[in-house]
């Protein structure tokens, strides 16, 4: 159907296992796109220009989408969902294969997702999963994860609160961001090591820093940047004098000691 510029509805039925490449490539007139339980794949470019594309219900069964899928769908507002497992599932090739790129708000259940916890039976977060989602404002990462995709989180220009509580995951490459934005980060009890560059992208200097573990976590030489230097770290009151001697941690200008029952409020 790739020109059928007139086209404003379609019904896909449920005997359709792909959509295949730039198959509504420039179909400028749709406004809304359903896709069944029985899709698996879409193809490249297959809404490219859509630009009147307002919505996409992504179902369960969908774990891939294509280069530039969604690439200029310019009028897209929300991304439909009913499983964040099932959407971590998806390989994403680029980023206007998610398109989420241009929505910025992801809908879970008719619900729009601003504080995002991770299941814990997720173990791996892809490459682009939440791609400019400029609605969330949190995000929670359990220690089930092992893996976070380069650009996860990238340009979620809505972020604040940070809790990463990952225990054992990889550093990751330079130049590839993870996050962008958050003032409020939160380093969990059970996490041994902070991986270089995780914060280092933040475009902004987080406000506070806390770290819930008596055992001061191994760090990166560029797991912050120097901005994020300024921010409060609090650490658990009887490790002050840990943190101020270890590496990385003993860059912060102020380290305070905060009670294992508040910082367990503050996280949650």
């Amino acid at each position: 159907f790739s020109g059928c510029s007139g086209l404003t509805s379609v019904t896909i039925p449920n005997s359709v296992t792909s959509i295949g490449n730039s198959a509504f490539e420039g179909c400028r007139g749709l406004t809304s796109v359903s896709i069944p339980n029985s899709v698996t794949s879409i193809g490249n470019s297959a809404f490219y220009k859509c630009s009147d594309l307002t919505s996409v219900t992504i179902p369960n069964s969908v774990t891939s989408i294509g280069s530039s899928a969604f690439d200029g769908c310019n009028g897209l507002t929300r991304v439909d969902i009913s499983s964040i497992e099932a959407w971590l599932e998806i390989e994403f090739e680029d980023s206007s294969s998610n398109p989420l790129y241009y929505a910025n708000h992801l809908y879970l259940n008719g619900e729009e997702v601003k504080d995002l916890v991770i299941p814990n039976s997720v173990t791996s977060i892809g490459i682009y999963a939440f791609v400019e989602c400029s609605g969330l404002t949190s995000v929670t990462i359990p220690n089930s994860v092992t893996s976070i995709g380069n650009y996860a989180f990238y340009k979620c220009s809505g972020l604040e609160t940070i809790f990463y509580n990952a225990e054992n995951c990889a550093n990751f490459s330079y130049n590839k961001e993870v996050f962008n934005y958050g003032t409020n980060i939160i380093i969990g009890k059970d996490v041994k090591k902070v991986p270089d560059y995780l914060f280092y992208y933040l475009e902004n200097a987080p406000t506070s820093v806390i770290s819930k573990s008596v055992t001061p976590p191994t760090c990166g030489a560029n797991s912050f940047n120097s901005n994020a230097y300024t921010a409060k770290l609090y650490v658990p009151s009887g490790a002050i004098a840990d943190y101020k001697a270890a590496k990385v941690w003993k860059n912060f200008t102020t380290i305070e000691g905060i009670g294992t029952n508040d910082a367990e409020n503050v996280a949650d």
